[in-house]
């Protein structure tokens, strides 16, 4: 699994063409891009919209009803 650090320098090598071309500057930079871009898919998820990256990804809150639980000890539900 790649996290967000690991996705950062990433970007960052895309965009700058090579290793030594990257500094922290621009790792703060695109890191920075990053939180915002999350910042705003989660505040159109809170506002109830749906958000489409075409070709890449598709994200809606989905309310779903309550599961019947049970309790494996007693059997009881």
């Amino acid at each position: 699994m790649v996290g967000k650090n690991e996705l950062v320098k990433q970007v960052a090598l895309r965009i700058k063409g090579n290793k030594n071309n990257v500094t922290a500057n621009d790792i703060q930079l695109y890191t920075e891009l990053c939180d915002t871009l999350a910042d705003v898919i989660i505040d159109e998820l809170i506002a109830g919209e749906k958000v489409q990256w075409r070709n890449f990804l598709t994200l809606e809150v989905v309310t779903r009803g309550a599961r019947k639980g049970r309790d494996p000890l007693t059997n009881e539900n």
